[in-house]
């Protein structure tokens, strides 16, 4: 029965993970497919699936540069990304394909990553749980620090 539990509480991070992944739009694809379901006009554009890069940590902070951009998710990754290299994610039900940039440092001194950006800070912890997931990194190597620096400088003046 212990081990039932176990599974049973343990089945939201599989699911969560299995609904995951990065993507690129299918190079091979042709145009997009168009129909209209009612008042809506869908378009369907194939996607391939790409490998989960490999990642050492995700920082989150309040950057404040207006709509749409007040927070950032940096995720540092261990390898070098391949040029071209822009993907867009699946993150639970969200999909993600503006907001993102990669940045390829070519130093071994800095990391290279890629970010997220977002006005939400509910949707920025819940990319950064979802991330923590896919990309198989622990809370410890996660930080999520939303508050803007205004606010963080007046509360180190009240200690």
């Amino acid at each position: 029965m212990k081990t039932f539990l176990i599974i049973l509480a343990l089945l939201p991070l599989i699911a969560s993970a299995d609904d995951s992944f990065f993507f690129v739009f299918a190079q091979n694809a042709k145009q997009a497919e168009q129909r209209i379901e009612g008042e809506n006009l869908h378009l369907v554009i194939p996607i391939q699936k790409i490998t989960t890069p490999k990642a050492s940590s995700i920082f989150a902070f309040h950057q404040g540069l207006g709509e749409g951009r007040d927070y950032q998710i940096q995720v540092n990754l261990t390898d070098e990304p391949e040029e071209g290299w822009m993907p867009m994610l699946k993150l639970g039900d969200e999909i993600i394909v503006e907001g993102i940039s990669v940045a390829r440092l070519g130093d071994v001194q800095f990391a290279s990553s890629f970010s997220l950006e977002s006005s939400d800070p509910e949707q920025i912890k819940t990319w950064c749980k979802e991330l923590g997931i896919l990309l198989k990194i622990p809370n410890s190597r996660i930080q999520i620090e939303l508050k803007e620096e205004e606010e963080q400088a007046g509360d180190s003046d009240a200690e």
